[in-house]
């Protein structure tokens, strides 16, 4: 998760210098002096990332579109992320060290033991970093990683019948 977090801050601070945003910009200098493992730090990574767009990708495929508007538009699922607390992601932190998290041994060692992993990943995922992609393909094995157009961080809302077909055949050959 750090290499995803410098990504974020690279990417936010070359989008803020483009725009001259000497706000956002000054936000940057002062999120860089934070600690890199502390939950504030996540979460205002994660914030700018929102800002810019990095969670979405930038010309949805028809299916998408019409999922993202029954989303919007359902009667209830605006209500759950307001009834979140703020006693949850501190926990989570404290217990699973949630911003230093390094999954690369655990591949590695389910690699070892012969079971199938599947990566699914958007190309327009501005929360990846191409270096990690590159990482996954050489913990997974090319065939297990798949990186789609279109796509950005919610594989299965961008691309949803892509998502099913490559669940569905993946699971066909590990049954």
């Amino acid at each position: 998760l750090q290499t995803t977090f410098e990504h974020i801050r690279t990417r936010s601070t070359a989008i803020y210098k483009a725009k001259g945003d000497a706000t956002n910009l000054y936000y940057m200098d002062l999120l860089a002096k934070m600690d890199p493992h502390s939950m504030e730090y996540a979460s205002y990574c994660f914030a700018h990332a929102m800002q810019n767009g990095f969670y979405q990708t930038k010309q949805p495929l028809a299916a998408a579109q019409t999922l993202y508007q029954q989303l919007a538009a359902h009667p209830t699922l605006h209500l759950y992320p307001a009834q979140m607390t703020q006693e949850a992601p501190p926990g989570f932190w404290e217990n699973h060290q949630y911003t230093t998290m390094n999954l690369a041994p655990a591949l590695q060692k389910i690699r070892q033991q012969n079971l199938p992993i599947l990566g699914l990943y958007g190309q327009e995922d501005g929360l990846i970093a191409p270096e990690q992609i590159t990482t996954l393909t050489t913990l997974l094995g090319k065939e297990q990683l798949h990186h789609w157009e279109h796509c950005a961080h919610s594989v299965f809302i961008d691309r949803p019948t892509l998502f099913v077909q490559t669940i569905v055949n993946w699971l066909s050959k590990h049954e």
